[in-house]
């Protein structure tokens, strides 16, 4: 086990890279989306990747993460191909149905996202991603599963490629707008679809066990109702602005959404890696070490909160450099949903108290609360202040849904963990946000840039000092400041 643990942390740092390889295409192409797009067309994008979301939850077999459960309980690799093979097959022939289902209710389809059947041509298109994109999830887990973290990054890489390439093609040299946001992204998953269909038949066989069906559908269909409450709390704001406001609004809260992902991205997925193992770990040994999940909570949050700062100060800047002055209004909205992500992870973080506990039916409760909490706020506030208010409105309920996660867990299993010093970290985040907004705001840019980096410097400092005057997290700044003298002087 000693010597398997370099390659554990190799291969989840590998995997950690390729997913955000994969994640960070639609951040990328965000130069290209906003001068080549207006806020109306990059709505409809937005609308189009919902719809499929949504599309291929109700039809689409969405066997990727059960496969693994019955994989590895398998007796021999026989058995192991014909469950790799079934499950493939199922999952092709229920997303096939769901493409044709949807193409052939195209206009209906349009008329419904869209208010006008005018894009039911996107939807005919985008509906192929139904059948390809069920394949190519598929195909990645089967890659974890074999053990192969560089074929996983190298068809992410490949995929990235793809797409970029084709979208600089079609809308910036030929200028197909919306239609080449399109085709980029069904061309660029159909190649990997075919690809991991000719991979799995050719190593597994082509072969089918009726009675897995079943077995499968039992296991996967909690993670349907799962998924479908997920997507009405992460995806039911942009219908409500679109039948409110309009699809330019969309487009400028999608935007304002691409930054604040950054975070959960860049800062908390690699963490979640390492954590989702350690954290039973520690919890082996928590009454030798009973101040270690506050050790980790206020040291990850103290990161999620200044990183969570610089994405929501720096935005501004950043918008205006890349995008089409039409985008400059989404700035507004970047700072509350940032936020809203950082109580979204740190819940997660607590979730673990129902995890322990063997109560993982209230994380279910829990996001059954979450979904009607969101959707009361966004129709109170959606009304009177647009995208705005939609972004205000996922803040609050992203705030409320922490604090019941966290008194609710306490109650469930309690790990130590006190919110006195997050408390304090947000108390200086909301500083730091003040200042931003009502000083810095109306500065020449370039001098407001400076003063941008200035106060984030001023911030870092001070967050350090916080961390080294809380007792859990004293010894590691201390323990940083020994190597940092030790090393430069």
């Amino acid at each position: 086990m000693e010597k398997k643990k370099p390659r554990a942390s190799r291969d989840i740092f590998i995997y950690t890279l390729g997913t955000t390889l994969r994640q960070l295409v639609g951040f990328i192409m965000l130069p290209i989306y906003t001068t080549y797009l207006k806020p109306a067309d990059y709505g409809i994008v937005a609308l189009l990747t919902l719809s499929i979301a949504i599309f291929e939850l109700v039809l689409g077999a969405r066997f990727a993460q059960a496969i693994p459960r019955f994989y590895y309980d398998a007796k021999d690799e026989s058995e192991q191909k014909l469950i790799l093979s079934t499950a493939l097959t199922i999952t092709g022939a229920v997303s096939l149905f769901g493409f044709l289902l949807v193409w052939q209710s195209r206009e209906m389809v349009s008329d419904a996202l869209f208010g006008t059947i005018d894009n039911s041509i996107y939807i005919s298109i985008f509906a192929f991603l139904l059948f390809s994109t069920g394949v190519e999830r598929y195909g990645m887990t089967y890659l974890r599963m074999l053990e192969r973290p560089i074929a996983f990054v190298v068809s992410s890489l490949l995929k990235f490629v793809i797409q970029i390439s084709l979208n600089i093609y079609l809308v910036v040299m030929h200028g197909y707008g919306v239609m080449g946001v399109v085709i980029s992204s069904v061309v660029s998953s159909l190649v990997f679809c075919i690809i991991f269909i000719l991979l799995i038949y050719g190593r597994c066989g082509f072969s089918f066990d009726v009675s897995l069906i079943k077995k499968l559908f039992k296991y996967t269909w909690p993670l349907w109702v799962a998924g479908g409450v997920s997507l009405i709390i992460h995806s039911s704001n942009r219908f409500f602005i679109r039948s409110y406001w309009g699809l330019e609004d969309v487009g400028l809260f999608e935007l304002a959404v691409r930054f604040s992902a950054i975070l959960g991205i860049l800062v908390w997925q690699p963490f979640s890696h390492w954590w989702q193992t350690e954290r039973f770990r520690i919890l082996k040994h928590l009454e030798e070490n009973p101040a270690q999940y506050q050790l980790v909570f206020d040291t990850v949050t103290t990161v999620m909160v200044f990183f969570g700062a610089a994405i929501a100060i720096l935005s501004g800047p950043v918008i205006v450099l890349m995008s089409a002055k039409e985008f400059h209004g989404a700035i507004t909205a970047v700072a509350p949903l940032t936020y809203s992500v950082l109580f979204l992870k740190f819940g997660m973080f607590m979730n673990f108290c129902f995890l322990a506990s063997d109560k993982t039916i209230v994380i279910s409760y829990l996001k059954y609360i979450a979904a009607v909490t969101n959707v009361a706020l966004l129709l109170l506030f959606i009304p009177d202040y647009g995208f705005v208010g939609a972004a205000y409105a996922v803040l609050i309920a992203n705030f409320l849904l922490f604090l019941i996660t966290y008194f609710w867990g306490k109650r469930s299993l309690d790990l130590g963990v006190g919110l006195g010093f997050l408390f304090k970290s947000l108390f200086l985040l909301a500083g730091v946000t003040l200042i931003d907004s009502l000083l810095l705001a109306q500065a020449p840019f370039i001098m407001g840039l400076v003063y941008k980096f200035a106060l984030l410097t001023l911030y870092l400092v001070i967050s350090v000092y916080l961390l080294h005057q809380n007792k859990p997290t004293s010894h590691l700044v201390s323990a940083a400041f020994e190597k940092v003298k030790l090393r430069f002087l």
